[in-house]
């Protein structure tokens, strides 16, 4: 594997790239000119063919002249949905339909679906003329509903325009005439099955009003003027007869009481009102008119005057005759109160002995009502049906019956062909010929001859050290600092060494370690690698301290276990505190560990290394000095170090590292960030 100092990938070299095409230009010009000639001699050869459109709009053909009886349909009846238009499509589609369509068209029209031609050369001889014309005609003919709407689209292909708007025309009103005969075919089918019940329940509701009035007459229930059965009237009329009587009664009883209580209480003057007796009322007023004389004579006369006894002789007969009348009404009013009392008692037999009477009919009444309920259920039926039979008869009339659809738009004769397209045949052909030919000259170019565009990289590779880990190549050699072009962006070549290394790994945890010499630039350096791997699989960025304070701000604060200060000393102390010392990259799934705050010596970086190296896939170590003990301790278990170096100085930090650990097999690679010389570098 060969790694130049810009880190720049073999790419393809558009300009040279697009310069050999064009000196291929005539294995592209040449196929795309056949491909035009081809489309444009398919166009001239190929008979065009001429498509119109019939619509039909879907909708319930009945209407308040047209549906018997009725002034409204009854709820649900009629709607037509979804599911209706893609069935009305498909019934539109049949064989049948299609037969009446051509029944419509003139014979010379016929002409085109006859035997002979393609036709002839492709389809079985066991099918006759018709069914040949029928299947040819067939393959003209597309119905679609129109999306979103009721209305059917009734398309026709032909070689002639006029026969294409005179086919979808035919179509439709052969769809429509299907729908009337469907609906003619029902009624008749209907008529003549109500006419066959209505015979049945006639004979049935006959036989049962035979039965009802042969029991009548058998058992005597015969039936009334009020529609009752007689004895039933009977004993209905007795008793109304014993509640009249009784009323009577009390009403004598409480009249002769209330009069004798009226004379008791001298209270002669009440007494005419309560008889409701004309000679009463007549002494009542005889006795107002003495009783006035009486007072206005005793102004001048004394009672002792032979005139005042005699008027008050005159109101003491009057009201003794006036006693003797009341109580003469009230024996009256008793007498008649004891009528009644005889009458109710008679009334009271007369009900107990009709009475026996009926209830010795109860049998013959309850199959007398089971009759009648039979009869009355017969009959019912029977008007329904013959209200049924009187609608199919009326819809049984030639054209009375209107098909659920009407067509909203004839066929127009078409002005251009529907195939093939002129237009859009030729630019279609011509550009599938130039992307074509274009596509295999590229091809060639790439598998043929690809030095000539593609981009060269340096040879200067050195040869593979078996000796280095994970199979990774030695590092070139860095060119003197002299030499050495700047790269303008140092983060890309990070990226890139990082991205090299994985894919050299194939695969496998590559312990890598970022470093620097003096504490120049590796932090950034080793969280720019470590983000870049986290995208192959999880990884873990550990700080060898110390670390900044900065690095706290790159932590994800809502997902963290433990306190933000915690790192690799308190890992070193206790092996199970991971979760409390990863703290999660705010920007990507990053695990970073810093230093922490406790001591950190060599001889514990070992364990943690290890522990790392099971939990994740990639374990980034990041020291500010790579002479550090530290640093120089993690090398040991590293499989590569990247060291961040000044620019003028990347070929001798380079060199002292490879001098320090050419016993380790550690790759190292040395990247130019235009750092300022340190002291310490310049003292070395």
């Amino acid at each position: 594997m060969v790694w130049d100092d810009e880190a720049s990938p073999k790419g393809l070299d558009l300009p040279r790239l697009f310069a050999a095409v064009v000196a291929h230009k005539r294995w592209i010009l040449i196929p795309t000119l056949a491909a035009f000639l081809c489309a444009l001699a398919f166009v001239a050869l190929v008979k065009p063919r001429y498509t119109a459109t019939a619509k039909v709009m879907l909708e319930n053909g009945d209407s308040y002249f047209t549906r018997p009886d009725k002034a409204a349909p009854a709820a649900g009846e009629g709607v037509i949905d979804e599911l209706t238009v893609a069935s009305e499509a498909e019934a539109a589609s049949s064989s049948d339909v299609e037969r009446q369509a051509m029944a419509k068209l003139k014979p010379e029209d016929l002409a085109e679906f006859s035997g002979g031609g393609l036709l002839s050369m492709f389809s079985r001889p066991t099918a006759d003329l018709a069914d040949q014309r029928l299947q040819a005609f067939g393959k003209q003919v597309e119905i679609y509903p129109q999306a979103k709407t009721r209305v059917l689209l009734f398309e026709f292909s032909s070689r002639a325009p006029d026969l294409a708007a005179r086919g979808a025309d035919a179509l439709a009103e052969a769809f429509l005439e299907s729908q009337q005969l469907a609906k003619d075919a029902e009624a008749k089918t209907a008529s003549k099955w109500l006419s066959q019940q209505i015979d049945a329940l006639r004979v049935r509701v006959a036989t049962a009003e035979t039965r009802i009035e042969a029991l009548r007459a058998k058992s005597g229930l015969l039936t009334g003027a009020s529609g009752l059965a007689v004895p039933s009237q009977q004993l209905s009329e007795i008793a109304a007869q014993i509640a009249t009587a009784r009323a009577a009664a009390a009403a004598a009883s409480t009249k002769a009481a209330a009069l004798r209580d009226l004379v008791r209480a001298g209270r002669l003057d009440e007494v005419a009102a309560v008889a409701n007796d004309e000679s009463l009322r007549r002494y009542a007023e005889a006795r107002v008119t003495l009783k006035a004389q009486i007072a206005e004579l005793s102004r001048t006369l004394l009672p002792g005057h032979p005139r005042m006894k005699e008027l008050n002789g005159q109101l003491a007969g009057l009201e003794q005759e006036i006693r003797a009348a009341a109580m003469k009404r009230v024996h009256g009013f008793e007498e008649d109160a004891r009528i009644a009392d005889n009458q109710v008692a008679s009334l009271q037999q007369a009900v107990t002995s009709q009475a026996k009477t009926v209830t010795s009919s109860d049998a013959d009444r309850v199959k007398l009502r089971e009759l009648e309920i039979d009869a009355k259920t017969g009959r019912d039926q029977l008007e329904s049906y013959l209200t049924k039979y009187r609608e199919a008869i009326a819809r049984d009339a030639e054209n009375a019956v209107p098909a659920n659809g009407r067509i909203i738009a004839h066929a127009l004769t078409p002005l251009s062909p529907s195939f093939p397209k002129t237009g859009p045949t030729l630019l279609l052909g011509t550009l599938a010929g130039f992307f074509v030919s274009l596509g295999l000259v590229v091809a060639k170019i790439l598998l043929g001859d690809g030095s000539a565009v593609v981009k060269a990289t340096p040879a200067a590779a050195s040869q593979r050290d078996s000796s280095l880990p994970f199979g990774i190549d030695p590092l070139p050699e860095a060119p003197l600092a002299e030499n050495r072009r700047e790269p303008q962006d140092w983060s890309a070549a990070v990226e890139s060494f990082v991205d090299r290394l994985a894919d050299t790994g194939e695969g496998e945890s590559l312990p890598l370690m970022v470093a620097a010499e003096g504490g120049a630039g590796a932090l950034p350096a080793a969280l720019i690698a470590a983000r870049r791997l986290v995208r192959r699989g999880s990884t873990a960025l550990v700080d060898l301290g110390p670390s900044p304070t900065w690095l706290a701000d790159m932590f994800d604060r809502e997902r963290d276990n433990g306190p933000v200060r915690a790192g690799l000393s308190e890992l070193a102390r206790d092996p199970g505190a991971l979760a409390g010392a990863a703290h999660r990259d705010l920007s990507t799934s990053l695990d970073i560990i810093p230093s922490g705050d406790g001591a950190l010596g060599p001889e514990d970086l070992p364990a943690i290394l290890a522990t790392l190296a099971q939990a994740y896939a990639f374990v980034v170590v990041h020291a500010a000095d790579w002479r550090e003990p530290l640093a120089t301790r993690a090398a040991e278990d590293m499989a590569a170090m990247l060291l961040i170096a000044p620019s003028a100085e990347v070929a001798a930090v380079e060199a002292r590292a490879r001098a320090a650990f050419k016993d380790e097999g550690l790759a190292i690679k040395a990247i130019g960030a235009g750092l300022r010389p340190t002291p310490q570098s310049q003292a070395a």
